[in-house]
């Protein structure tokens, strides 16, 4: 079996053998004892090296404090890293078997921690709500983020090979900036601290000065789908602040491409891709200049790449 998969800030991302992609919230929590209870948390209750943890929208569900939220920064050697990781692989394999697996991390951590990845390499008995599972990953390829969404791209752009392209990959935590010289990744690729993550803690932050609840930054997509309940009753989300805050998030990004990439108007093709892209399309679609684009399936864009990887490594 081959997978794809990216343990964003926010969400981890998988893509699984027949191209089938799915999400959930990158959060854990310590399972409570509830025997036979379990399974009204949703998915998942993960069970490996005997502990147990509540991932993704369980973890929402069990309303206990998070061992990791989308935030923190430092959680590549943890252990609950490590969980969301290998419960990613068993959601999509869903049987025993072998797997070859490509995964993505922002492109300043690839410099410098790629092998940190490849060390989930081997033998993994776990179980998955209640489901034992053994699974073999018998390769690791670790790539930059957004070299998944340029694959991708050059599936229906394939001039792009022969131009010099530069992929902006918006994510939660970091925004990745790929620059790609006629197929070449040039080094001047980079990671900065601008991210969905900034909106949404002023989001959210405008949400709790509002409300006597407090909310959390996991919590953001549903306050901006559903509103928040203020003394009873539901409410919604200042639509004028969060496009001034959306606004300012695409500006600083944009100030900093055009200060990390001084020659960018020479580019052949800006691409915008990652999640928070659908989110910021008017403020990119502003820039008037033919150069600059957004991606397609721009929620999964760089996992279906890795997948698509997988198919070519020999």
């Amino acid at each position: 079996m081959k997978v794809g998969i990216d343990v964003g800030y926010g969400y981890l991302k998988v893509v699984d053998d027949s191209y089938q992609c799915s999400k959930f919230p990158s959060v854990a929590t310590k399972a409570v004892e509830f025997p036979g209870l379990e399974a009204n948390y949703g998915r998942y209750l993960f069970e490996y090296d005997g502990q147990r943890h509540f991932i993704g929208n369980a973890a929402h569900n069990a309303r206990t404090k998070y061992l990791r939220t989308a935030y923190e920064k430092d959680r590549l050697n943890s252990e609950v890293y490590k969980h969301l990781f290998l419960c990613g692989i068993g959601s999509a394999m869903k049987r025993d078997g072998s797997v070859e697996v490509v995964a993505g991390l922002p492109v300043n951590y690839f410099k410098t921690n790629r092998e940190d990845i490849e060390k989930f390499q081997g033998i993994h008995k776990m179980k998955i709500n209640g489901v034992d599972l053994e699974i073999d990953i018998t390769r690791i390829r670790c790539v930059p983020q957004p070299y998944g969404s340029y694959v991708k791209l050059l599936e229906n752009n394939p001039e792009m090979k022969d131009q010099l392209v530069l992929i902006c990959d918006i994510g939660f935590r970091t925004s990745d900036f790929l620059l790609v010289d006629h197929n070449r990744v040039l080094p001047q690729s980079l990671s900065i601290d601008f991210g969905w993550g900034d909106a949404a803690k002023e989001i959210v932050g405008w949400v709790n000065e509002h409300t006597d609840v407090t909310y959390n930054l996991n919590q953001v997509d549903k306050l901006l789908e559903n509103g928040y309940v203020y003394r009873g009753n539901k409410m919604a989300v200042d639509p004028a602040f969060v496009d001034a805050t959306q606004e300012e998030l695409f500006d600083n990004i944009w100030n900093r491409l055009k200060e990390e990439f001084q020659d960018y108007s020479t580019f052949e093709q800006i691409v915008f891709t990652g999640g928070t892209t659908e989110r910021l399309k008017p403020y990119i679609e502003g820039i008037k200049m033919g150069s600059v684009t957004t991606g397609t399936d721009l929620q999964y864009a760089n996992v279906i790449g890795f997948r698509k990887i997988l198919d070519v490594m020999l």
